[in-house]
């Protein structure tokens, strides 16, 4: 499989290697499945984080939310909700837009 530039730079958060707060690359997997960064502290779920990244991937390649929705078999509000994160990074507010 031939992985593009952005899935490249998003191993290191798939595999658990680097933090996701704070991009240190000293990070622990716990008992249960998490990830611990050496630096800062802050866990997350390894499962939730690569089901986060693949819905990240999925909005970069512009595939429709309901096509993600079916086959990650989760819910489309769940979908829709965190691909509108970045989205709203992306978009100017409306303060800058006046100024």
């Amino acid at each position: 499989m031939i992985l593009l530039s952005h899935q490249k730079r998003l191993t290191s958060f798939w595999l658990g290697r680097a933090c996701v707060f704070c991009s240190y690359r000293k990070t622990f997997v716990t008992a249960r499945g998490y990830v611990k960064c050496a630096r800062c502290g802050k866990q997350k779920s390894l499962k939730r984080l690569r089901r986060e990244l693949e819905i990240i991937c999925a909005f970069v390649e512009q595939r429709p939310a309901l096509q993600v929705s079916v086959e990650m078999k989760i819910s489309y509000q769940k979908v829709v909700s965190f691909a509108q994160i970045p989205s709203r990074a992306i978009t100017p507010s409306s303060n800058m837009a006046s100024t």
